[in-house]
């Protein structure tokens, strides 16, 4: 499950006030003063003496909150030593953790770090979403969310019959959370109303499955029981 996201944006306010927004959603109160909660930056650049403070308060358990949450504003500012004890961290996460990262853009992060992190790029959320693609794609979702087990295999096996089907589905099913997920954060420029009842963790924890979906796809596997696998791994 991801415990560690990246939120990319070009405007640097931008990026630390939505940070901040998502951290208060996990621990469900103002993050700032927050016992649970660390505020890892620096003006010049971050570095490994950082990191490892950071690791030590990720270490304990959490006060008050489900969880200890770090942000990292403006992470390209991390040194390449200081990245390399990170990424450490996000291989192997204290298991109370939720590790918060914001960037101008991936390419001023390792490759192996970005890989480690669920990206949500609020440039694009920001922007209009496809209306169409959005209500279609939700109502196939909470279609699922009310269907029995042996229903969400009937759907798996109507929806994804083939390979290609199965990976437009999943694919399809993929942006769908990741829109839910940023609704849920309050970074969509356009609200919808939703009726979806779940944690920023457990989205997190469902976009991984599809994630998982999507490669198994790439290796051949039975694309009816993948899809089953993915609509099964919904909450009921």
């Amino acid at each position: 499950m991801m415990h560690s996201l990246l939120i990319i944006n070009s405007l640097s306010q931008k990026r630390y006030e939505e940070g901040l927004k998502l951290a208060e959603s996990f621990l469900g109160k103002t993050a700032l003063n927050h016992p649970d909660f660390f505020l890892l930056e620096d003006q010049n650049s971050i570095k490994i003496s950082h990191v490892r403070e950071l690791q030590h308060q990720l270490s304990l358990k959490p006060y008050s909150a489900p969880f200890k949450v770090a942000l990292i504003n403006e992470a390209d500012k991390l040194t390449l030593p200081a990245q390399h004890a990170l990424l450490k961290t996000l291989e192997e996460p204290p298991a109370s953790s939720i590790i918060i990262l914001t960037a101008p853009n991936k390419e001023t992060l390792l490759p192996t770090i970005v890989s480690r992190c669920q990206i949500i790029s609020t440039i694009a959320a920001k922007t209009l979403i496809n209306e169409t693609f959005f209500e279609e794609q939700l109502t196939i979702l909470n279609t699922v969310l009310a269907a029995t087990p042996g229903q969400r295999l009937l759907m798996a096996e109507k929806m994804a019959p083939n390979r290609d089907q199965a990976q437009e589905f999943c694919q399809n099913q993929l942006e769908t959370w990741r829109l839910v997920m940023r609704q849920k954060a309050g970074l969509l420029k356009e609200q919808k109303e939703m009726a979806i009842n779940l944690s920023l963790l457990e989205m997190a924890k469902i976009i991984d499955q599809i994630r998982l979906s999507l490669y198994f796809l790439k290796q051949n596997v039975n694309p009816q029981l993948v899809a089953g696998n993915v609509l099964l791994s919904y909450p009921f």
